[in-house]
């Protein structure tokens, strides 16, 4: 052994459930290694980055999927026309319970009409009465 260097006696290995574990949650989030490594601290408690890295590397999971391919699953608009409006709704779960998200899309051409905030406020309140 070099001088400076430390013997690691104690290597940590996981068990083959630990193992699963790690590469089903990389797998699902796809979260970088160290965002990964705080998640999984909450489960496995002795985990080091170097024994994360490693397991991820065995099962061929190390490397994130290129931003294009991301790019490419999400799901596109249809094409529509000029005056349709999209309203969408999603659930984020916090500790603090659930919280109602909403999304609105209008397109319309906007030259000498109502400004797009009067217009999509109009239209929330229309739909809210329903």
């Amino acid at each position: 052994m070099r001088r400076g260097q430390v013997c690691h006696a104690s290597q940590l290995s996981l068990t083959g459930g630990e193992e699963y574990m790690v590469g089903e949650f990389r797998r699902r989030t796809l979260l970088p290694l160290d965002d990964s490594l705080g998640h999984l601290r909450e489960a496995l408690p002795q985990l080091t980055r170097r024994a994360l890295h490693r397991c991820l590397i065995r099962h061929g999971i190390s490397k994130r999927p290129n931003q294009q391919q991301n790019k490419n699953q999400r799901e596109q608009f249809e094409p529509t026309k000029m005056g349709y409006l999209y309203i969408d709704s999603g659930e984020l779960r916090l500790e603090e319970g659930k919280q109602h998200m909403f999304l609105a899309i209008d397109r319309r051409e906007w030259d000498g009409r109502p400004s797009p905030k009067r217009h999509l406020s109009a239209k929330v309140a229309n739909v809210s009465s329903h």
